[in-house]
């Protein structure tokens, strides 16, 4: 008898991928139609209420402040940090195979976001050249 072996994140994520390319966008058209998703409160949530003293306890709905990719995780059973480990170390490895360096994150010295590169660049690629600027890059590499 063989022992079958556990299925990871990736996996679980790449079989329900059809499901989920079906079920998101109707999520999001939900919400831009202004319709939410509530769910009823639990008998322990309705006790805590009345004890606390508010009177809000006689409503029995409260919004669901999830979001659709935190919903649709739930629902396929895939742990969200798991599988972005996982991806990582896919990552890792397919750089280790092909030799294909690691980005770096750097932080842009005109705008100060940072963003991911593969070399020594200096600046994003937000289209910025305050006043000034360009005397400054020319200093830089004089």
């Amino acid at each position: 008898m063989s022992a079958k072996k556990a299925e990871n994140e990736v996996e679980k994520l790449v079989r329900h991928t059809d499901e989920w390319n079906h079920i998101y966008p109707f999520m999001e058209w939900l919400q831009e139609q202004g319709i939410h998703l509530y769910r009823n409160r639990t008998e322990e949530e309705k006790q805590a209420l009345e004890e606390s003293g508010y009177g809000w306890g006689k409503d029995d709905h409260i919004g669901v402040s999830k979001s659709i990719e935190q919903l649709l995780y739930e629902y396929f059973g895939v742990d969200p940090k798991k599988l972005e480990a996982e991806r990582r170390a896919i990552l890792d490895q397919l750089r280790k195979e092909t030799g294909i360096k690691q980005p770096a994150y750097r932080k842009c010295r005109v705008c100060g976001r940072h963003y991911e590169t593969l070399d020594e660049a200096i600046l994003c690629e937000h289209d910025h050249e305050p006043e000034g600027f360009e005397r400054a890059r020319i200093m830089e590499h004089d």
